[in-house]
């Protein structure tokens, strides 16, 4: 077993006991997987946990990272392939110190192969169980090195205990983490796992997935916009033609208008004249009325001094 500072449930060392003079190398200078048997299905697994607890600013996810173990002894480390700690800050670490954290990581994931097996269920489990690390799961993609594809370990009362996980008809074999919320899948023949929210029905994607998925996203996106540009362009020659349409009636209109002003002045002028000719007419008349009375005064006037020429 560990000793006290071991860190997890077995206690951690008080801050001011660490010696600031050790160095503590952040790479074993292990490869980070021995072949894509083991390096897809860890970053796959890496990647969809952090998408997945994105939210979670108290979660850290990692893979393939240092966890020292026991203060101030550097050969006191174990580098789990996928790990997840829970009441722990999420920010980029060089590697994981048990004694600063205050805890070990919650959930392991060990990628097994033929030359690292003997070690993961050997030295290995013992030290996770040692540090407190509640859920221990391991998988084996070639199906070479397990019993069986997929197994989980859960913590209780310092010691490891088998969980027995469902096995489908085809063989793909899966269980739940409590930890994670999450169920865990094997599939048969594929060499990969997969992880199911149960919550709210849906796979986790892994890179590729999730590239593949930002893709569609994005090209629905393009197309959408371009439908809009499409609609809005149409709108707007919609637009441009009602306003010409418009502007083509208030121009007849105005037309219109023109001509009924140009009518109308055109019959006042006329009245006008008309007018001007009556006014013309009855002055004539008006001096011929004079002048013929004043010829019948002179008629009268002579014929007068005729009668009294002429008695």
């Amino acid at each position: 077993m560990l000793d006290q500072y071991a860190g997890g449930g077995v206690g951690v060392a008080p801050a001011e006991l660490e010696d600031p003079s050790i160095y503590y190398p952040d790479s074993d200078g292990e490869p980070v997987a021995e072949s894509d048997y083991q390096f897809y299905p860890l970053t796959d697994t890496v990647r969809a946990l952090r998408q997945h607890l994105a939210d979670r600013p108290d979660v850290y996810v990692a893979g393939n990272m240092l966890v020292y173990y026991r203060m101030n002894d550097v050969t006191a480390r174990l580098a789990p392939d996928v790990f997840v700690g829970f009441g722990v800050p999420d920010h980029p670490r060089r590697s994981y110190f048990v004694w600063r954290e205050g805890k070990a990581p919650d959930f392991v994931l060990e990628i097994a192969s033929e030359s690292t097996v003997n070690h993961d269920l050997g030295d290995k489990r013992d030290r996770y169980a040692a540090m407190g690390v509640r859920e221990y799961w391991r998988f084996d993609p070639t199906g070479e090195a397990l019993d069986a594809p997929l197994e989980c370990d859960v913590l209780e009362d310092g010691e490891y205990r088998a969980v027995e996980l469902a096995r489908d008809d085809d063989g793909t074999v899966w269980g739940h983490s409590p930890l994670l919320g999450l169920d865990i899948y094997a599939p048969a023949g594929e060499g990969r796992l997969r992880l199911y929210d149960p919550v709210k029905g849906e796979w986790l994607r892994n890179l590729p997935e999730s590239e593949a998925a930002l893709a569609a996203t994005q090209a629905d996106l393009a197309a959408t916009e371009a439908d809009l540009a499409a609609t809005e362009a149409e709108r707007d020659m919609e637009r441009q033609a009602r306003l010409a349409a418009e502007a083509e009636r208030e121009s007849e209109s105005a037309a219109r208008a023109a001509a009924e002003a140009r009518r109308e002045s055109e019959r006042q002028a006329r009245l006008a004249a008309e007018t001007q000719s009556e006014s013309e007419r009855r002055a004539r008349l008006a001096a011929e009325a004079e002048r013929d009375a004043a010829q019948e005064r002179i008629r009268r006037l002579e014929e007068r001094l005729r009668g009294e020429q002429n008695p």
